[in-house]
């Protein structure tokens, strides 16, 4: 059965990104697009698989935020490339694939606030990162030590939950999936931390690890000066992660948010 994560499908969608989740197709899949078939053609077996699969997951979000179906091409980070006007995320792991896409401009301007007489600040979405994980995998402990930051080293070194390092793990990497693209800065694992809300707001670590939860993640260090174009996202930044367990999958989601203002007549 294909997993659907509800709980962050429905997180997501109170976001406006439409959130696409399909195993790896086993056939010898075309693709329509010579961008991708060019870049699958250096891929081999599950890897190429997964890749044309996640295109076509891709896609299948880019049409449900409105856009047409497009080539969506590679990074020089292997991050994808939407079309102007969209932004989004891809993730696979074995067994699994899965897309999330949103309009760039964020959240549609409601008809009666754009004929407001003062400007008026409004939340929008600038984009959205997704991570894959097998439920059962297991961090070797190099690898743990690895991803912890001094901040996490203070509050979640002891964590021996397996579970809940996977969360961890599993959050900066889509933290990074949804900051890269805006700031084009390169930032690695001890640049986060994660604080998992605990009884009256204060920092806490979970007993065990639940089926779904909510946590912060915060930037250590300044990302994007100097990127011509780029957004800056200073230390201290916070940002909200949700999981889910389904079945054997862990499924993490960022999105980061920011500010716009609405002008009359906009």
């Amino acid at each position: 059965m294909i997993p659907q994560f509800a709980c962050v499908a429905r997180w997501l969608e109170g976001h406006r990104v439409s959130l696409v989740v399909c195993p790896p197709d086993e056939r010898e899949e075309t693709c329509p697009f010579s961008e991708e078939a060019s870049l699958a053609a250096m891929m081999q077996g599950h890897r190429k698989r997964e890749f044309l699969t996640g295109r076509r997951a891709a896609r299948e979000a880019l049409v449900l935020s409105g856009g047409q179906a497009c080539a969506i091409p590679q990074g020089t980070r292997g991050e994808p490339l939407w079309p102007t006007g969209f932004t989004g995320s891809i993730t696979h792991t074995k067994g699994l694939v899965a897309a999330g896409c949103l309009r760039a401009d964020g959240l549609p301007v409601a008809a009666n606030e754009s004929r407001r007489a003062e400007a008026v600040p409004q939340k929008t979405v600038l984009a959205v990162g997704i991570d894959l994980e097998r439920a059962g995998r297991v961090l070797s402990e190099a690898a743990w030590q690895h991803i912890l930051s001094a901040a996490d080293l203070r509050m979640h070194a002891a964590v021996a939950d397996p579970g809940l390092r996977l969360v961890l793990f599993s959050a900066k990497e889509s933290l990074y999936k949804a900051v890269y693209p805006l700031c084009g800065e390169f930032f690695g694992f001890d640049d986060a931390s994660l604080v998992w809300p605990g009884p009256g707001g204060m920092p806490g670590v979970p007993a065990g690890c639940p089926g779904s939860g909510v946590a912060r993640l915060v930037i250590r260090r300044t990302l994007g000066l100097g990127a011509q174009g780029r957004l800056v996202f200073h230390a201290g930044q916070e940002f909200v992660c949700h999981w889910q367990f389904d079945g054997d999958w862990l499924l993490t989601a960022v999105v980061v948010e920011g500010n716009r203002v609405l002008v009359p007549g906009q």
